[in-house]
């Protein structure tokens, strides 16, 4: 009996233990094939929310973790200098339609002195021309004059060493001697043609004499709507809004804090739309092809069993950290897409185990 046991061991025993060995290579072998577990995530692009200039922090409504919809205020920034430029804006509206008011009933008083100076006879109106020539050229002296202090303005402006407020002024200063300039033309060319011909030339109707006198100003008026519009745009950009549904992931600044362009203050990770996107170095894992059928199952929730299929296989690439079980180690690889049918709902960055069959499909 001891002869028998000892025949075994030398004889078979060893036998055994090869075969044992080449079924553990061959498992081993499948097992580095596609069948092989491997590291997945939820695919999801966050949106960073920044002001599109510098602006302070008034208020952020939301904190780490709430979910967000399309269009949620999430965080509201100082507008109060914008504001200011609007109420600025609507006074100098208003300011211009007073004076539309106040140069209508100057054109109809003109008029009727018109209307007067041409029961005068040709000497009145050739005074009368005589007179707003003189007019003409001393308002196109004086917007000569206003006109290089302006620029010279605009030049320390530039230089910093004079505030662009101080050019308010000199601007109203132009478009006044603008429109005077224009009555003015106007005028000497009425008187000369009255001159012409005193007896058979009749004043032109009120309504268009009214109308030309107000013209310029009404141009201004649609200048200042112009600025409104812009402003109000302005405004609202300062009203930061959810761009889709998903989750706030990070909270960069809190009030009082400044942020713009290149300070972003909320990041907001969108819904997946039901893809995961899975890691296969190339040293373990065998090729995948499009078509291939996958199941993932949450790391956080094994039991449930998401099925699905490869749509876009990436080029041989170095994988990025979040594949990789050391950090400090790269690791080359395939980006395998992964979309679950039937579709589901999951975290954009959650972390998946995705199985392959080892058939690639």
């Amino acid at each position: 009996m001891q002869d028998l046991a000892h025949t075994l061991r030398r004889n078979v025993l060893p036998w055994v233990l090869w075969l044992g060995l080449v079924v553990g290579a061959y498992l081993a072998w499948r097992g580095m094939g596609s069948g092989l577990a491997v590291r997945g995530f939820a695919e999801g692009i966050p949106y960073r929310l920044a002001s599109v200039e510098p602006a302070r922090v008034e208020s952020v409504l939301v904190k780490v973790g709430d979910r967000v919809r399309a269009g949620q205020v999430v965080a509201v920034l100082d507008a109060r200098a914008i504001d200011g430029e609007m109420r600025a804006a609507e006074a100098e509206k208003a300011r211009v339609i007073a004076e539309i008011a106040k140069a209508g009933v100057e054109a109809k008083a003109t008029r009727v002195d018109m209307v007067r100076g041409l029961s005068g006879g040709k000497a009145d109106a050739e005074r009368s021309v005589r007179e707003a020539t003189t007019r003409l050229e001393t308002a196109r002296a004086e917007l000569k004059a206003v006109k290089s202090e302006l620029a010279k303005r605009k030049v320390g402006v530039a230089a910093g060493v004079v505030r662009a407020p101080d050019l308010a002024e000199l601007e109203i200063r132009v478009a006044a001697l603008t429109r005077n300039i224009a009555e003015e033309e106007r005028a000497v060319k009425v008187y000369e043609a009255q001159s012409q011909s005193a007896e058979d030339l009749g004043a032109p109707a009120e309504d268009s004499w009214v109308q030309a006198a107000t013209a310029p100003l009404e141009a201004e008026i649609k200048v200042y709507e112009g600025q409104l519009r812009t402003l109000e745009a302005r405004r609202d950009r300062y009203i930061l809004r959810a761009p889709a549904d998903g989750q706030v992931s990070v909270i960069y600044g809190q009030p009082d804090s400044v942020v713009g362009p290149n300070l972003p203050l909320i990041e907001i990770m969108p819904d997946s739309p039901g893809r995961i996107v899975a890691c296969l170095a190339e040293d373990v894992h065998a090729p995948v092809s499009v078509g291939a059928v996958a199941t993932a199952r949450p790391w956080a929730a094994r039991d449930r069993a998401l099925p699905g299929k490869a749509i876009s296989v990436g080029p041989v690439t170095e994988l990025p950290l979040r594949c990789r079980r050391d950090a400090q180690t790269p690791i080359w690889g395939r980006l395998v897409t992964v979309e679950l049918n039937p579709p589901a709902m999951v975290v954009p960055g959650e972390s998946f185990e995705v199985r392959f069959e080892p058939d690639g499909g």
